[in-house]
Order: structure tokens, then C-alpha cells, then sequence
């Protein structure tokens, strides 16, 4: 394994299991600055489209973006790629019609 991510396992897998689905969880200080952030990262794409869109989103931990996409209803396919399994397996269980991959 590469030893780039073998390290990103050993970091995040003992948070995610100390704190499981929480934004603490993937290492966020609370939801509120947690959808701060992804808001931030939308605000260029939805500026250029407005309608129907496709998102991956690489990290993508408990695939939290796409929980706010859907909580702010906004049309989209999402693909979450993640290298964690207990991650991965929480994720699916959580959005059972994402699409989640590591």
C-alpha cells in the first residue's frame, strides 16, 4: 500500500472510530462550519450551473457534501471516494442511493 495513504488510514480511521458519524468524526469543529465550508466550495459551481448537476467528491469521509445538497435540495449525482472502509460502509448505510466507493 502506499505508504501516502496508509497514513491517511492511520490518522483517520481511529478518529472516525473514537467519534463515529459526528463531524468530529472526520475531524470537523461542528456541522455549522462544516456546511460553511462546502458551501464555499459549491459557491463556483453554483454560480455556473444552476440546474442538474454531477459531483465527486474525493475525502468525501461520511459524504457529507451530499447530505447538504440534499438538505438544501439541489438536483445532482454524486460519486464520494473514500479510503477508510468503516467510512465507506457508514456512508453507504447512511445515503443508500450515493454512490460510494474506496
Amino acid at each position: 500500500m502506499d505508504r501516502i495513504i496508509k497514513k491517511q488510514i492511520e490518522t483517520y480511521r481511529p478518529n472516525f472510530l473514537e467519534h463515529g458519524i459526528s463531524p468530529k468524526g472526520t475531524f470537523q469543529n461542528d456541522l455549522i462550519t462544516q456546511e460553511e465550508r462546502h458551501l464555499e466550495l459549491l459557491n463556483p459551481l453554483f454560480k455556473h450551473k444552476s440546474t442538474h448537476f454531477s459531483i465527486c467528491d474525493v475525502g468525501s469521509g461520511l459524504c457529507d457534501l451530499h447530505g447538504l445538497l440534499n438538505k438544501l435540495n439541489i438536483a445532482h449525482d454524486y460519486t464520494g471516494i473514500e479510503i477508510v472502509d468503516e467510512m465507506v460502509e457508514a456512508s453507504k448505510k447512511l445515503w443508500p442511493r450515493a454512490n460510494v466507493v474506496n
